[in-house]
This record gives C-alpha cells, sequence and structure tokens, in this order.
C-alpha cells in the first residue's frame, strides 16, 4: 500500500515486539535459548547440632554459676562459636547455657531453663561454613589448649550422642576391655557400674534409651557411603580414645556387612587400626563383600 502524499505508517501496537521474538526464534535454531529444565536432584538434608554448626542463644535465667555470667539477655548472641566466651571463668557461663539437661520422666535433653537456643540460617549454609560468623578465625577451634577438660566434661557428657556412640555387641566383643583406669577395668557388660563410678548414672539411662535404635538395623533402601578416619595415630591415643574411633569404624562395618548395595572405598580407612581389631572387624567384611 502507497501511503498518500505528506503522509506517516504509524507502526502497529505490538508489531515491533512480535517482530523481535520471531527473530530471536530464527537466531537460535532448535531453542537454544530457551531456558532449560533441570533435572530436579535429591534433597541435601542437614541436621543441625553442637560443634558442626553456629548455634545462637537467649537468656532469660533464673540463676547463674557466676556473677559474671549474663541473666538475662534482650537478643540473641553468638553462643557457639564466639572465643570470647572461652575464655577463663566466662567458659563456665558458656557451659552453663549450651549443656543439656536429661529428663528421667520424658526421656528428652533440653535446655537449661531460661536458655532459648537456635540455629541461624535455616534453608542456607553459611552457619556450616563459618563457624565464627566474624570469619576471621583461623587454625583448629577443637583442640584450644586452654580450655580445661575438665570444664568441658559436663558439656560433652551432657550430649545423648556421646553416649549413644559407646561401643556395641554387634561389633564388639563381650570381654574386650573399652576403658581402664588404675583401679578398674570396663567392659560392655560394665556399663552401668561405669558411669555409677563416674558419678553420671543419666548417662546410663540416655543410653538404654538409645540402644535399641541400633540393635536392629534395618535398610534403607538406598546407597550408603561410610567414611571413616582417626585424626591421630592409635600408638599416640590414649587407651580409651583409639577404641572410640575403632567403634566408629567397626559401626560402620557392621552397616557394611549387613546392609546390600554398599559401596566401600578401603584405602587407608583400616591402616591406624589396632591390629587385633582388624581380624575381628574388618577381616569378615573382607569376606562378605
Amino acid at each position: 500500500m502507497v501511503p498518500p502524499a505528506g503522509a506517516r505508517l504509524l507502526p502497529r501496537p505490538g508489531g515491533s515486539s512480535v517482530l523481535s521474538i520471531l527473530l530471536l526464534l530464527l537466531l537460535c535454531p532448535g531453542g537454544d535459548c530457551l531456558p532449560r529444565r533441570r533435572p530436579v536432584g535429591p534433597p541435601v538434608v542437614l541436621v543441625p547440632g553442637d560443634l558442626g554448626n553456629q548455634l545462637e542463644a537467649k537468656l532469660d535465667k533464673p540463676s547463674v554459676v557466676h556473677y559474671l555470667c549474663s541473666k538475662k539477655t534482650d537478643s540473641y548472641f553468638t553462643l557457639w562459636l564466639n572465643l570470647e566466651l572461652l575464655l577463663p571463668v566466662i567458659i563456665d557461663c558458656w557451659i552453663d547455657n549450651i549443656r543439656l539437661v536429661y529428663n528421667r520422666t520424658s526421656k528428652v535433653t533440653e535446655p537449661p531453663d531460661g536458655v532459648d537456643i537456635r540455629v541461624p540460617g535455616f534453608g542456607q549454609t553459611f552457619s556450616l561454613e563459618f563457624l565464627d560468623p566474624s570469619k576471621r578465625s583461623v587454625g583448629d577451634n577443637n583442640r584450644i589448649p586452654v580450655i580445661s577438660s575438665l570444664k568441658i566434661r559436663d558439656q560433652q557428657r551432657s550430649a545423648v550422642s556421646t553416649n549413644w556412640m559407646l561401643p556395641y555387641n554387634y561389633t564388639w566383643p563381650p570381654d574386650k576391655v573399652f576403658v581402664t583406669t588404675p583401679t578398674a577395668n570396663y567392659t560392655l557388660r560394665d556399663y552401668q557400674k561405669f558411669y555409677r563410678d563416674i558419678n553420671f548414672e543419666d548417662g546410663w539411662l540416655m543410653r538404654q534409651d538409645t540402644e535399641p535404635l541400633v540393635y536392629q538395623m534395618k535398610p534403607p533402601g538406598v546407597r550408603i557411603h561410610c567414611l571413616y578416619g582417626c585424626v591421630q595415630e592409635v600408638g599416640s591415643c590414649p587407651k580409651w580414645l583409639s577404641l572410640m574411633y575403632v567403634h566408629d569404624a567397626s559401626w560402620c562395618f557392621h552397616i557394611l556387612k549387613t546392609w546390600s548395595n554398599m559401596h566401600f572405598g578401603a584405602s587407608s580407612i583400616v591402616s591406624s587400626i589396632h591390629t587385633d581389631l582388624h581380624l575381628e572387624i574388618v577381616q569378615p567384611l573382607a569376606r562378605t563383600t
């Protein structure tokens, strides 16, 4: 159509946008320019706990263990990891806030009265990537030499997992000594006496609560990877500590022997494990895989 003299052709509404889309499709053969749908992978479940992620706390306590300790706070503060809270005297406040209290009636461990603990960053990973929110700490914070083992003991004992990880009868010989002291040796048969002797009978009750969870391990129907390592050579570990490390491995070996569809990399996993335990645990595994 020829326009009359002096007239202008006006663009149709939306005409330029339609033309742009057509040109884009012509320049992208096979639809390569269209966003591709990524395959949905399996979910990653991160279960927060103690030591492996940041923790925050808010206080409204009825009492404190030292006059330097805060009894009430207006907002949440970093409970783990804040190295300032691990200084002498102040660490007593920290232990009293982060410890757990076992309820013999409900069989549940809870924070102390007046302590509200939360994990920051649900749905994100920053609280796992950096234990110290300042992100400027260096070195290994898990073995700070200024922390007294006797000070930290109360906090470590209060965790149910500490008692749950002691050796079990399906991988540990009943006469194998797992704790040696100047006055007594303790085997699997002596757990109740062991807890009584260390004046921590709540540990025996915690142990009884969790034992049934692993007595009959049922296959979950998914591939399982067991990773194990010892940070020190057994020869330089205290005897009770090295045996605790070995138990972690034996539990993994038990799972491997019991469940199918397993993938096991036998590189140097058992290189630092004591010879007698290697014969009792690792060789039977080799015959079944």
